[in-house]
């Protein structure tokens, strides 16, 4: 098996080229994370069953959980129209007041709530 470059790696010969200011612990500390990283996802995919796995929702999961997704805000919109169908023809307190609702809900579904299984 041939050794590859981490994108880590690629990253830091990128920066250290150009400015050589990056102390070597700061670097040592990125290696180390993303090595711990790529292991995780590794003994992870030995222990989810392959229909149920998805990379692209690990990564999410993993990297971007610090970051809640948002809702578009036309979908909030559509699904006060389903709510209410005289929507669009509220005050804008009281649409506003629904849009809240909605994105509570929106945050239920895509697991953000307070439910958790």
């Amino acid at each position: 098996m041939s050794n590859k470059q981490s994108s880590v790696e690629w990253l830091i010969e990128q920066l250290i080229a150009p400015c050589r200011g990056i102390p070597s612990h700061i670097i040592e500390q990125a290696k180390a994370m993303h090595e711990e990283e790529i292991k995780d996802a590794h003994t992870d995919g030995f222990h989810t069953p392959l229909d149920y796995f998805n990379s692209d929702n690990y990564y999410t999961e993993t990297f971007r959980s610090n970051q809640p997704p948002t809702p578009d805000p036309k979908l909030i919109d559509s699904m006060a129209m389903r709510y209410r169908h005289d929507f669009g023809l509220l005050s804008e307190s009281e649409k506003e007041s629904i849009r809240i609702t909605m994105k509570q809900i929106w945050e239920e579904i895509a697991g953000l709530g307070f439910y958790k299984p």
